[in-house]
């Protein structure tokens, strides 16, 4: 489905305009109408849901400062002792996935072992790693059951920063 790629700069702009809620329709090249409505309660994070003419619906959520998603699953568990700067998680038919920001005072090397050691531990086999400079990254997937995980670490102005992007489909 082409929908969560089609939504996500318009709601951003939504996102970013700073009202509690609002909706707006939205008229593709190929005639497609989706409808976009973005939700925000006070400082707590934006929600923001497409939904497309045949009812199909895309949701994204950003913001959650210092709380790892509740409902991640287990090959993207919290890293130890990381203070969580944001969280964006989208969903669509059975897909669901999160990017979780996050800081830490371990270095990019032990973070990536980590999640290294967890993608093996929940049957996730290695698809790729790379180190470029400060920055390290680490990829694993399982085909079979559509997990992915990528985690990305480097260290700037004396703090480790890290991201977590993973990818589920409904019932993995």
């Amino acid at each position: 489905m082409r929908l969560v790629g089609f939504f996500v700069v318009p709601a951003l702009a939504l996102a970013a305009c700073g009202k509690d809620s609002d909706t707006t329709t939205i008229k593709g090249s190929n005639g497609e109408t989706v409808t976009i409505e973005s939700q925000q309660e006070g400082d707590g994070p934006a929600r923001i849901e497409a939904t497309n003419e045949k009812g199909e619906k895309s949701v994204a959520t950003f913001g959650g400062e210092g709380a790892w998603p509740a409902d991640a699953p287990a090959h993207a568990a919290a890293y130890p002792g990381a203070r969580v700067i944001s969280v964006i998680a989208s969903a669509s038919g059975d897909n669901r996935g999160s990017i979780i920001a996050f800081e830490s005072a371990d270095d990019p090397a032990r973070i990536i072992a980590h999640y290294k050691a967890l993608a093996q531990q929940t049957g996730l086999g290695e698809s790729g790693s790379m180190t470029a400079g400060a920055l390290q990254m680490f990829t694993a997937a399982d085909k079979a059951t559509g997990r992915e995980m990528m985690v990305q670490a480097s260290t700037a102005e004396g703090k480790t920063q890290g991201s977590l992007t993973f990818a589920t489909r409904a019932g993995n």
